[in-house]
């Protein structure tokens, strides 16, 4: 096979982790940027790369890939369905500066949510329940409002065993909401915060987008970021004064 712009595709369709024949970003770049990001994605985003060919081919991308990312315009033709797996397991390569592709990935996520239906919930001194209704009347203030945005958050699952009772805690101090995958809180986890909200998984980022801005929460908090897609896209997102 000789490639050229005609077979680009075959030859990406063919390419996998282990091929022998060595990758040239570069050159491949030129032909069609677009098709090509895809297969760099695809090639960084497995779990596992036992091989040393595999290994070193998400190596090499790592280091190559995200000054390029910049020169996409919209993820549109990208293999979204992957990108949280590109962003989590890149924490798996050995390279010093593994976790660069994250801030390219949030640069391309950011300016295709801002381009699109989604924008940034202006911060204000109407938040959430941090005063009265009617200042005049006389009582103790209403508890400022945290919204927890969880990924995996079941009784069996260890994020669970690691931050429920701390979360738990936060209800002195907060009205917690929080926002979830339907399928990934049960309800003996849901019962650590005042009130749960579930989301379904094809329309997850809009209807925590929804939420957010009908809240208006003082606290946004990520349990985790990086196992689900909507929760690396709601992150590039300004839903409240503090994001943590």
């Amino acid at each position: 096979l000789t490639l050229n712009s005609h077979n680009l595709r075959l030859f990406c369709l063919c390419y996998f982790p282990d091929s022998q024949i060595a990758l040239q970003p570069d050159v491949l770049w030129q032909y069609d940027r677009r098709t090509v990001a895809r297969l760099f994605l695809a090639l960084i985003s497995g779990r596992t790369l036992p091989t040393s060919a595999a290994h070193g081919k998400r190596e090499q991308l790592l280091a190559w890939l995200p000054d390029r990312l910049a020169e996409l315009d919209s993820l549109d033709f990208l293999p979204t369905a992957v990108l949280h797996d590109v962003y989590m397991h890149c924490s798996y390569a050995d390279l010093t500066e593994k976790h660069r592709i994250k801030r390219s990935l949030n640069d391309l996520i950011r300016r295709s949510l801002l381009a699109g239906d989604f924008k940034d919930i202006a911060v204000g001194d109407n938040r959430g329940q941090t005063a009265t209704d009617t200042p005049e009347v006389q009582g103790p203030p209403k508890k400022p409002v945290l919204l927890v945005v969880l990924e995996w958050f079941t009784s069996q699952h260890s994020v669970y065993r690691t931050h429920s009772r701390a979360l738990a805690a936060l209800r002195g101090h907060f009205i917690v909401h929080a926002v979830g995958l339907d399928t990934a809180v049960d309800a003996v986890s849901r019962q650590v915060f005042d009130v749960f909200h579930p989301v379904s998984t094809d329309t997850a980022l809009p209807q925590a987008y929804a939420l957010a801005g009908e809240l208006r929460p003082d606290v946004v908090l990520y349990a985790g970021i990086g196992m689900f897609p909507f929760t690396i896209y709601l992150s590039n997102l300004r839903l409240a004064p503090l994001q943590l």
